[in-house]
This record gives C-alpha cells, structure tokens and sequence, in this order.
C-alpha cells in the first residue's frame, strides 16, 4: 500500500499534482481543503465554522481539521489502493495526530513530498486561479498572510518527516506535466 503527503505553499500545485498521483496509482485522496470547502458549502455547523477562517485568511484550526480527517478516514481508507494526503498535515503537531490516527489502522505514510517554488511563481499562480475560480481567498493581500503563515508552521512538520527518513524535495515550478515527472521519478524509486 503506497501512503502519500504532499505539501507546499499555497499555490505550489499540490492540489494537481495529488490528482495526478492518484490517477496513476490507483490512490484515494484526500485534500483538507476539498473536505473543508465540501462543509463550508453543505452549510453544516463545522462549515460554518471553517467558512469564518477561510474568509479571513486564516488558517483553520487543528481540532476542526482532524475531526474533518478522521471522518473522512473511516469512510473512505478501504477504497483505494493507498491513499494521498494533500494539505494535511501542515505543522509536525498534525503530523503526529495523522501518524498516531494512521498507526491505530495499521498504516503509516510512505513518502512525504515537499513541493517548493519561488513566491513570485506562487503568487502569480494563485492570482490566475483567483480570476477563475471566484475564491475569496485568492487575492493578493490574502495570499501573503497565507505564505507567511506557512512558512511560520512548516518547519516543524519537515523536520517531522525528516526524522522519519520519508521527506523528499521536489521542484514544483515548470509545467505541471514536467512536476509530475519529478515526483513519478521519486516514487517509482521508493516502491
């Protein structure tokens, strides 16, 4: 069973790269941010929750974010031949909730991806999805509180994965066909 996370900063292309990665594999995956944007729109009470943060550029908090995962866990592990995280975990705090909620099915992560680009690609990146996708977070000033956050929370979660000898940098900036090449190249290494 091939576990994977792949994270970056916002805009990275971590959303489709996992979708590229899933495809290939046969993975099920997982994306925090579909999840929280699924509640947001089904206007449950966690929903509207998540929705005040999002709106204000933050990040959501820890305890909203795992009760997301481990629902979505217990439904959907079994349907896929491994899985991919992509958003989660963000900090090593969240990383050892997943390992401690993953090793209580017997699980673990296989590799964790670290997609990295240059601010001046992320930023353009995420202003073009912005004048498409309509997302409210998607602006200019938004979008540096959210690098700036990231890079104050991700530290701890490489460090995590190093330790773990499963951390494993991947370029993220050229075309996405090129990125997913980079990272085909990795796995296939790995299993």
């Amino acid at each position: 069973m091939l576990n994977l996370v792949i994270f970056g900063p916002p805009g990275s292309g971590k959303g489709t790269q996992a979708t590229h990665i899933k495809e290939k594999y046969g993975l099920l995956h997982l994306s925090t941010g579909e999840m929280l944007r699924h509640e947001i729109a089904s206007k449950t009470a966690l929903g509207l929750e998540v929705e005040n943060f999002v709106i204000n550029g933050q990040l959501v908090p820890d305890e909203l974010v795992t009760e997301v995962l481990k629902k979505a866990l217990a439904e959907k592990l079994s349907q896929g031949n491994g899985f991919i995280f992509d958003g989660f975990p963000r900090n090593g705090e969240q990383a050892k909730i997943l390992e401690d909620a993953l090793s209580s099915l017997n699980l673990d992560i296989t590799i964790a991806i670290n997609l990295v680009a240059s601010d001046t690609e992320l930023i353009r990146r995420i202003l073009l999805r912005g004048e498409t996708s309509g997302r409210a977070d998607d602006n200019e000033i938004v979008i540096k509180e959210r690098l700036e956050i990231y890079r104050k929370n991700v530290s701890d979660l490489i460090t995590f994965y190093q330790t773990r000898n499963k951390l494993y940098e991947v370029h993220g900036e050229g075309s996405p066909q090129e990125v997913f090449e980079r990272i085909t190249q990795l796995i296939e290494k790995q299993i």
